[in-house]
């Protein structure tokens, strides 16, 4: 991914960007055949291992193989990203842009901020969540009634 970033910061329209992409996309075909081989071993060897139905040494492999493809499932996933990222140099994701503006505004404070704190707060008790609900009608209501007398 620090690769496809790194790519990403050239004009598109340059040799330096092209020399990039031509080399992100061979490390791409690489990983994508290093993932189809681990597939084929992890098939070979869990095809293998069900020749040995011995009690004790069966789960073991069973939750190896089980965990052996969830780490291939995982580089399956992140190879998908890859692609996608590939695919669309362009596309900023939300997280990137709320980033910047934290970079640039470092002590502002919103509701759209990205801030390691902001999960500590935002867990709210379900009494104190429906009284600030309470609230929001309270004034919205007030808001509707001064509204109509004029």
């Amino acid at each position: 991914m620090h690769k496809i970033n790194q790519r990403n910061q050239y004009p598109t329209n340059t040799s330096a960007y092209a020399k990039s992409d031509l080399y992100i996309k061979e490390l791409f075909r690489k990983l994508q055949k290093l993932i189809y081989c681990l597939q084929i071993d992890l098939k070979a060897l869990s095809d293998s291992n069900k020749l040995y139905l011995i009690a004790c040494f069966f789960h073991k492999t069973q939750r190896e193989r089980d965990r052996r493809q969830r780490m291939i499932n995982s580089l399956q996933d992140r190879s998908k990203n890859i692609e996608i990222k590939l695919q669309n140099p362009l596309i900023s994701t939300r997280n990137d842009l709320f980033k910047k503006s934290e970079k640039v505004y470092p002590n502002e404070r919103t509701p759209y901020s990205i801030n390691s704190n902001e999960e500590e707060e935002s867990k709210q008790s379900v009494s104190g969540l429906r009284e600030a609900q309470r609230v929001m009608i309270d004034g919205i209501n007030w808001l509707y009634k001064s509204n109509r007398k004029f």
